[in-house]
């Protein structure tokens, strides 16, 4: 959903630690003070605290980019330039890049041969790939399109709409048409589609601090249950507890349960086909995202855009995580998928901003591999959510959200432009296309 962007994800925790401190999650807690710790260490210039600091953020935050770049300058800051450049190796490895030649705290490493290397190896990193043709392009530029299903029913695709605050049907014709109109002044985030049960299922809610919800409204969300032929609201479902929570991103299993992520709570709730009230699965995050049912129908996939995915065993409730066993990086996936063993991850947190296809262990302990999918083309933009049809990936490409601020609106000097649906093949890339 739309706050999990770097631009929005600090907002959320304030406003949760500001409402109440005492519901706010440990491992949040501590993620707020180890920053803090980081940050006055690194001022104070006490490299070697602040490398203590980063190995503990490294941990907590599973092996992630920033703490991994932290890392290497924290290394550089104490004199243990070896240490520094193998943070940094693994950095490169993950397909990132950063612009080490002109990091003033990588300055102690400029002379050395590897490190010279090193930036020609995350230079290449932003090299573009792509293999996606332009499967169509929205209405209107002021749309914020979020959130994309397939549904085979009714041979058409549904798009959830943050700013539109709407639901958007595109027809086997291509033509764009109003699906549905949200009664709440606030962002539509998500949507499913439950062809068994003839429902489109969506998320609305009214986010903290940005423009096009209003204050009072802040926390609320419904999980809106529609009629997948006509558009007709059936029914809702919020959770009455007194707490704020942001309903966003959800998947539907077969058996047409809906499990749902709260970016605020923040937890991983199930609504059970038939029934009224939504129970939690999991908690313990900080900004869970789109979850992903693996094809046992007993492991969930649920990407953290700050700390990786977890992996939820519905059976038993234990959770853990894979280890990205400097092979992948699992952090900053806004959109998840399931495709034949391996995981499809819209990351829109990294540099570059791609799609990639992680290769899973079968114990689903670690990640094997990668495969960059697309990044780096002159139409991506800020890429969001996914449909997988067939053998084909369905994304949103230039969706908008790099053009907007913390409160939604539009940055000085920026200028919004339609979105595109744009279509990749899943099968494997040769050596020519890699």
């Amino acid at each position: 959903m739309g706050p999990r962007h770097s631009l929005m994800l600090m907002r959320l925790i304030s406003f949760l630690l500001l409402v109440s401190l005492a519901t706010a999650q440990s491992t949040r807690e501590q993620l707020t003070e180890l920053r803090k710790a980081a940050r006055a260490q690194y001022q104070a210039k006490d490299y070697a605290a602040m490398h203590a600091t980063m190995l503990q953020l490294d941990t907590l935050l599973h092996h992630s980019p920033r703490a991994i770049y932290n890392l290497a300058v924290s290394a550089a800051g104490a004199g243990n330039k070896a240490e520094a450049l193998q943070w940094l190796e693994q950095y490169a490895s993950e397909g990132l890049y950063a612009d080490v030649a002109k990091d003033e705290d990588l300055a102690s490493l400029r002379e050395e041969i590897a490190f010279k290397a090193l930036i020609k190896r995350l230079d290449a990193n932003r090299n573009p790939v792509s293999r996606s043709t332009t499967f169509a392009t929205a209405p209107a530029d002021d749309l914020l399109p979020e959130d994309i299903t397939y549904s085979a029913s009714q041979r058409s695709f549904f798009l959830a709409c943050a700013i539109g605050k709407k639901v958007l049907k595109l027809d086997p014709g291509k033509h764009f048409s109003v699906f549905f109109e949200n009664q709440h002044p606030w962002p539509m985030y998500a949507v499913r589609a439950d062809n068994a049960h003839s429902i489109l299922w969506a998320t609305t809610a009214a986010s903290p601090d940005t423009a096009t919800s209003p204050k009072e409204d802040w926390g609320k969300s419904e999980l809106l249950k529609l009629d997948l032929k006509s558009g007709k609201l059936l029914a809702t479902f919020k959770l009455d507890d007194g707490q704020p929570h942001i309903f966003g991103d959800m998947t539907v299993t077969p058996a047409g349960d809906v499990i749902v992520a709260d970016s605020l709570g923040p937890g991983i709730y199930r609504l059970k086909s038939g029934e009224r009230k939504l129970e939690q699965l999991a908690t313990g995050f900080f900004s869970p995202q789109t979850p992903a049912l693996h094809s046992d129908g007993i492991h969930l996939f649920i990407p953290d855009y700050t700390a990786g995915i977890a992996v939820l065993d519905l059976r038993s409730g234990k959770l853990s995580w894979i280890d990205p066993d400097g092979k992948a990086t699992l952090a900053y996936i806004d959109g998840l998928y399931f495709y034949k063993g391996d995981l499809i991850a819209v990351q829109n947190g990294t540099a570059p901003e791609r799609l990639i296809r992680i290769h899973v262990s079968r114990d689903l302990t670690k990640a094997t591999g990668y495969e960059v999918i697309e990044q780096s083309t002159q139409d991506l933009g800020d890429p969001t959510h996914a449909a997988i049809q067939g053998d084909d990936i369905y994304f949103i490409a230039n969706s908008g959200w790099d053009q907007l601020d913390d409160a939604m609106q539009l940055k000085l000097g920026a200028k919004m432009s339609p979105a595109t649906i744009k279509k990749t093949p899943l099968a494997p890339m040769t050596k020519t296309e890699r």
